[in-house]
This record gives structure tokens, sequence and C-alpha cells, in this order.
């Protein structure tokens, strides 16, 4: 006879066990063919010969890291943690179940309990049946790292915590088992999914914003978004460490994440100790969830229709576009409105007067959003960060420049404040018809010192008017771009004073192959090549000009310089910062230039070179146009 102040009853627990076998053995299968039986297949035995040896053992290091990194998949782990509670608790889902279950002589207290410990054991032994078996296979292939794979264990494991924790409170939110996996995918993406959906309104009626998603601190309340994107096993890649460095990539997240979940564990066995037996079938089981689902639901609906209906409309002035947008979020508000309150009133007649009240207060914020946004009320166009919060000031157009000096800022700065100022001018030009040009953009990214980033990007009408007037955006950016410093940065890196070119080549388009050949630079050239690039750049031979002028001044021949920088190339890269490439870790790289017919001292030297003949010719890019459609 259990004891009054029993927390956990052996023979549910034996029952959740046995009964449930498939479940466990299915996941114990798949960790498996995952981690021991991949790393088996993929590695091999040591050789015999010094060399051999060595170079079996980096591959199997290689490859014993690819294994550890795609066994630590989060998703594979919230998906096997959603199972294991739907299934320790599916009673909760069937009228008879639940009444027959609750009818024992069983405290909620006690299969709360046991019923939590039987879904993680399910989870926890077969990655720890798996850590064993791996770790013979490593002993096998005389791989030595095992440290490596007793990371993955810990992370898998406190992933399977948070996960798991996570899946039963959203259980015990909702009468349906079928409606647990859809929340449970919400809850894990709500807030990017949020973010998302306004950045499709913002870049479509706020001037300057992007298309790309990009990283914010707040993605942690995401947390299988954010796993994905910040837990990793892998091989460090670089010339110096390439193959030899396996670098874990977010511990402490896993950790904090693991400590969320044992609060998690508490937070679901208050909602199941109060849980009504009544809301079985309930879509939502939690009563003042329920409004909560019906004003989200309607209002995110609306946002994201107001943002398809200006995208749509992307060619309508901007009141047009705003007052289009604020008709698609009113009808398909009410719409989503009505459609939840089915979902919950299990019911098509929900048409009464207190939801058509409700549902005026639901369109009405959705247009107070829309119409805020569209006005830019909170001067989301005109934000320029201070110098003093900058680390640092890119701006891409043509090529990528970056300025970490207070001057260089404040110059980048004033480029894009005169942006800001030519709105009007820019947006009707881009929207001519009369005259209509190419349509390059300019990026801009400011890199605060607490980490964080600001983006914007433009799109620059290149018309004979703005190409004609000096003063101009477009040829203030030119002006920029094409400073030497800038202009060598953007080919060779930022240090590009000690980089050497190691080979030179151009591409000929040969009449008589009809195709590109690559005739390669005799060595001799090689320094005299470069400095005659160098040498046009400086002189403004060799610079950024707009497209349309482009076809008739710039061969269609490229020229490829091959060049190595001891010190490690720093590339200008406008999201190396936040994707995490590191500056200076490549020593090599090929840089591809487009010259054109006024590079006087680069045609020198290569008619010097003796690459022009009568099959290899330079023809400007209108020229080759016209010559393919002859043929």
């Amino acid at each position: 006879m259990q004891s009054g102040t029993s927390c956990f009853n052996k023979t549910i627990f034996k029952k959740n066990i046995t009964h449930f076998w498939p479940i466990w053995g299915i996941y114990l299968v798949f960790l498996l063919y995952a981690l021991p039986l991949t790393l088996l297949l993929s590695t091999e035995n040591p050789g015999t010969g010094a060399k051999a040896a060595k170079q079996i053992a980096e591959d199997n290091l290689a490859r014993y890291t690819a294994c550890l990194g795609g066994a630590l998949t989060p998703m594979f782990v919230f998906i096997a943690a959603t199972v294991c509670a739907m299934t320790v608790f599916f009673y909760l889902y069937q009228n008879r179940s639940a009444n027959m279950i609750h009818a024992l002589p069983v405290s909620r207290k006690e299969l709360y309990v046991t019923n939590v410990v039987s879904g993680f054991l399910f989870l926890i032994v077969p990655q720890i049946l798996t850590f064993v078996i791996t770790a013979f296979v490593c002993f096998a292939r005389d791989i030595s790292r095992l440290e490596y794979l007793l990371y993955w264990l810990l992370m898998t494991m406190g992933m399977s915590l948070f996960a798991y924790a996570g899946a039963i409170v959203i259980g015990m939110l909702t009468g349906q088992l079928l409606a647990v996996p859809v929340f449970y995918v919400i809850a894990n993406f709500l807030y990017v999914g949020i973010r998302f959906i306004f950045q499709i309104l913002q870049t479509e009626m706020v001037y300057g914003m992007d298309h790309h998603f990009r990283f914010s601190k707040g993605n942690f309340l995401s947390p299988l978004y954010y796993l994905e994107t910040n837990v990793s096993i892998h091989t460090v890649s670089g010339e110096e460490a390439a193959g030899s460095l396996i670098e874990v990539v977010g511990g402490k997240a896993v950790a904090i994440y693991a400590l969320v979940g044992v609060l998690l564990f508490f937070v679901g066995y208050l909602i199941y100790r109060k849980k009504r037996l009544e809301t079985v079938g309930d879509c939502i089981a939690v009563g003042w969830l329920k409004p909560v689902f019906r004003w989200g639901s309607a209002i995110c609906v609306a946002i994201l229709a107001a943002a398809l209906v200006a995208g749509v409309n992307s060619k309508a002035s901007r009141t047009q576009m705003m007052i289009l947008a604020l008709l698609g979020a009113v009808i398909s508000g009410a719409v989503a409105f009505f459609i939840a309150q089915m979902f919950l009133a299990k019911s098509f007649k929900v048409f009464e007067k207190r939801r058509i009240t409700e549902c005026v207060g639901v369109v009405a914020v959705s247009l107070l959003l829309v119409a805020g946004i569209s006005m830019d009320a909170v001067g989301i166009e005109k934000k320029i960060p201070d110098v003093g919060e900058l680390k640092a000031v890119y701006m891409c157009a043509d090529e990528s420049i970056m300025a970490d000096e207070p001057e260089k800022m404040k110059e980048l700065i004033a480029l894009h404040k005169n942006i800001i100022d030519a709105k009007d001018g820019l947006l009707k030009a881009s929207q001519s018809k009369k005259d209509e040009g190419e349509s390059p953009r300019v990026e801009f990214k400011y890199a605060y010192k607490d980490g964080t980033y600001l983006y914007r990007s433009y799109e620059l009408a290149e018309t004979k008017k703005e190409i004609q007037k000096k003063d101009s955006v477009l040829n203030q950016i030119l002006d920029v771009e094409n400073r030497y410093d800038n202009y060598m940065a953007g080919l060779f890196g930022r240090n590009y004073k000690t980089a050497k070119p190691v080979g030179i080549s151009i591409d000929f388009y040969s009449e008589e192959n009809d195709t590109y050949e690559t005739i390669y630079m005799s060595s001799e050239y090689l320094e005299k090549m470069y400095k005659a690039l160098k040498q046009d750049i400086k002189e403004g031979n060799l610079k950024n000009i707009p497209y349309t002028q482009q076809e008739d001044k710039f061969y269609s021949s490229g020229l490829s310089i091959e060049y190595y920088n001891p010190k490690g190339i720093e590339q200008v890269d406008i999201y190396g910062d936040e994707y995490g490439y590191s500056a200076g870790v490549w020593k090599s790289d090929t840089a591809y230039v487009k010259f054109n017919v006024d590079c006087k001292h680069m045609l020198k030297v290569i008619e010097e070179a003796g690459l022009l003949t009568e099959n290899h010719k330079l023809r400007t890019e209108s020229e080759q146009n016209a010559l393919l459609n002859e043929q």
C-alpha cells in the first residue's frame, strides 16, 4: 500500500517502462545509428606506416567531431522530448482515461512525479547507453579525445531536461493531444516569429529597413531556434588549426536552459494540480489564455497580411500602400479572430455581440500598430548612433568599407544622414518610369561597443539626373569607395600593404573555342602588374562607376590576383563580426579585378607580357555582347 505522502508510484512507473518501450527503444536505435554506428562505418583502423597512421588519425578525429555535431542537433532532442511527454501524459487527452486514472487512489502529485521521471528516463537512458557504446568504438579506432563525447552527453542531457519540461508545461495548457506539438513549435518560435512578422512590415513601410533577419539578444526567448544557432561541436577551420582543434559552443546556454527546465517542472505541476478534467478536448485548457490566444492570433495575422499587401503594392505611393495595408489588416485580423474563437468554442456559432465588440478592439489595436509603423512613430528611419557608442561603422555598396576611427566614422555617418535627408528625392527617382536606371543598394552597419548591431539598407536610383549631379548621394558614395585605401582594402584586406601577389591570370574569350580561357601571366611580370594596378587606382583610372556606364568602359575579361599575406588577411566583411568570421585567419586568397579602358598602366603591362593575341583580345562588355549576338 502506498504511503499517504508518497511522491512516486512503482506500479505506474513499471507500466510506463514496459508499455511504452517502443518509444525509448526507437530513440535508442536512432542514437546508436547517429553516433556509434556512423562513427564505426566512417572511420578506419590506424595504418601500419607512420604517415598513414597520422593521416588516418586526423581523418578519424574529423569524422568523430562531425558525428558528435550531428548527434547534438537540438531539433532531434526536442522531437524526442515532445513524444515522451505526450506518451506519459496521454491519459489527459481522453475523457475516459482521464476520469479512470484520477479515480484511482493515487494523488496528482504522485501521478505527476512518476510520469515525469518515467519520460525523462526514456530520454537519458538511451543517451547514456549511446555514450558507453560510442566510447568503445573510440577505443577501437584509437580516438583519445573522449572528453568531447562527455560534452556531447552532458549537453544532450541538459537540452533534454529543458525540452521535456517545456513539452510538459505546454501539454498541461491544452486538452488535445495533437495540439501539444503544434503549440510547442509555436512556443519555441514565438519571439522570432513575431520579430520576423514586424520586420517584414517595417521592411516594406519604413525607409532603410532591409529584408535580412538577424540575430537579436532576445532570441533566447525562442529556445529551439536559439539552440540550433548557438550550440555545436565542430572542428575549427583555419590554415594553422584545420583538423586539430575541436570547439564546443553553447555549453553555458544549455546549462541555463537546464536550470530553467527544473523550474518548468514545478510550473507544470502547479498547472496539473489545478487542471480541470472537464477541459479534456479543449484547444486551450486554461481560461485566462483563451483571450490571449484570440488576440495574439488576430494581431499577428493582421500584421503579416499588412506586410504582404504592402509588398505586393510596393510600386504604389506611400499613401496608397498604407491604405491598402490597413485594409488588409482589418479584414485578415477579423477573420483570424473568429477562426481562433471557433477553435476555442469548438463551434461555428461564434458571432456573438461580446465577441464582435472584442473583435473591434483587436482590429483597432492592429490598425494602430500598422499605422504607427507606417508613419514611423518611434523614429526608426532617422535613428543614427553617436560616434561615442560605436566600435566601428561599415558601408557596403560596390565594396565593403570599415571605419573604426572617430573621424572616419563621422564621415560615414554624415553620408548616411545625407541619404535620409534625400529620402523623398530618392524614392521618387526609384519609382520614376520616365528615366529608369539600374538600382544598386548601399548598406550601413553600426557595430556598438556592447556587441549589438544596427543595419540599414537603401536603394539608390541610378538615373541620369543622379549621375550628372556631382553632389548626389550616388556620387558621394562612389567618391568614398574610390579612395585608394578603401579600394585596396576591398580587394586585398585592410592590411593590404603586406600583401604579395603570387599569381596573376586573365580570362579571355576565345572565338575559336567559343569559351573563356584562363591565361596566366609570367612570374617576371607579377610585381610590375601589381604596381600598375596600384598606380591606376591612385590616378583614378581604375574605379567604381555607375552600372549604366560600365558596359561601354569595363572589359568582359577579368583579372584574378592570387596573393599571400604573412600577417593574415584582414578582410572587410560587413557581416563578419556578427557571424564570427575571424580576421587574419586566412593568409592567402584571390582578388578578382574588373578593369576598364582607362587603366593605361595595367594595359601596358598586359601588352608587354604578350598576353594579347589574335585569339585573345580585350573587348568591352558591350563589344562582347555584340559579338555573341552575331554568332
